[in-house]
């Protein structure tokens, strides 16, 4: 199950959409994104965002690609990433933006949401 919210304003940081997703009533995922026409104003906000995460939970891991700036944190509960894309991406209003992710997952819900899509099939 999941609820979709539109301008969230979270830690210190307004973001256009927010998907908040439950399992067993439980929330074990939220992802939060902001689009940029600019990839200057994109870059600003990930670093900005990806700053206070390594303020918050020490080193990020970094997994970036070619397509993506990726970082993210993880414990033996949870995990926590900052995303951008690299490239402009198409909307589904024809406009290309650049979009930054920030995302929270509890790892032990998230199992019982996966294995309950296996049970579905």
């Amino acid at each position: 199950e999941s609820l979709k919210a539109y301008d969230v304003s979270f830690a210190g940081y307004e973001f256009y959409a927010s998907t908040f997703n439950f399992v067993t009533n439980k929330l074990f995922c939220v992802e939060f994104s902001q689009h940029f026409s600019s990839i200057n104003s994109a870059f600003s906000r990930y670093s900005e965002i990806k700053n206070d995460l390594v303020k918050k939970y020490g080193p990020l891991k970094d997994s970036s690609d070619d397509d993506l700036h990726y970082y993210y944190w993880s414990d033996n509960d949870n995990t926590v990433s900052i995303s951008m894309s690299k490239k402009a991406e198409p909307s589904k209003a024809g406009a290309s933006f650049y979009y930054v992710n920030l995302i929270y997952i509890n790892k032990e819900l998230s199992k019982k949401e996966s294995e309950s899509n296996i049970g579905a099939l």
